[in-house]
């Protein structure tokens, strides 16, 4: 399993820009093949700063979503609102 933690801060005034890009993301990530969960949060000490956390079925997966088109667009809509471009965790779950 492959678990990714992608961590975004947006310029002053763009939260609710980024927030609605982000929703329609969400919303059709959640029905990819080999998504287990995929949700956006905000940091409670600033609202200018997002974490989206992701669990994916497999690399392949992951590789898929990075290639789909809603995502794409999710990229094209929020680069200029960033700060920097995301820091983007990836991890795989090991069993112990």
């Amino acid at each position: 399993m492959i678990i990714v933690h992608a961590y975004s801060e947006v310029k002053n005034d763009m939260a609710q820009d980024y927030i609605k890009a982000a929703g329609r993301c969400v919303e059709a990530t959640r029905k990819e093949n080999g998504n287990h969960f995929y949700s956006l949060y905000t940091d409670s000490a600033n609202p200018l700063k997002f974490v989206v956390v992701e669990e994916w079925e497999s690399k392949a997966a992951l590789d898929a979503h990075m290639q789909a088109p809603h995502f794409a667009e999710f990229r094209a809509q929020t680069k200029d609102l960033l700060v920097a471009p995301s820091d983007v965790k990836i991890y795989e779950a090991r069993a112990l």
